[in-house]
């Protein structure tokens, strides 16, 4: 009896502990998310910030050169960079983001045939931030930008970026 109540307690503990996400994950240099659902991880090697004046661009890319293929972020800020919420918007003078994909194009001819997409709503919030780094969180739906249009969720994202100087 004793050993059956302990084999039920051990799968119930394994069972309750399957699944759940672990948010204490620290990123050193890089950027991570889920698209609908798949869990998505920038190159930390290519993952950058590029300050100017009017912008902000944070990138990241994961390529699998074997397979020919490339993904690609790019988060745009406008304005001087902060911490805070950024609103994503499909206006053409505010902050948005735009993902790059030859994995989604189910219809590839060539090596450079890709879905573009970007952001029709979301947020973006800056919860670090320095001279040398910037770290934060986001969530936003992206949308091809031409027909048939495709739509991408993008839940749990972090980053952790160097700022290149």
């Amino acid at each position: 009896m004793r050993k059956t109540l302990f084999l039920l307690l051990v799968i119930c503990f394994a069972f309750s502990s399957c699944g759940k996400k672990d948010s204490s994950v620290t990123i050193k240099n890089g950027l991570v998310c889920e698209i609908d659902g798949k869990y998505w991880v920038g190159d930390t090697l290519t993952s950058n910030i590029i300050k100017s004046a009017e912008y902000t661009v944070i990138t990241s890319t994961l390529a699998n050169t074997t397979a020919k293929q490339l993904e690609l972020f790019s988060i745009v800020l406008k304005g001087e960079l902060k911490t805070g919420d950024y609103s994503l918007s499909v206006e053409g003078n505010q902050s948005y983001v735009e993902f790059t994909s030859t994995i989604t194009k189910k219809d590839i001819s060539s090596e450079n045939e890709f879905d573009k997409f970007r952001s029709s709503e979301g947020k973006i919030s800056i919860v670090k931030f320095d001279e040398n780094h910037v770290e934060g969180t986001f969530n936003f739906t992206l949308v091809t930008t031409e027909e048939p249009k495709k739509t991408l969720k993008v839940t749990d994202g972090k980053f952790n970026i160097k700022i290149s100087k």
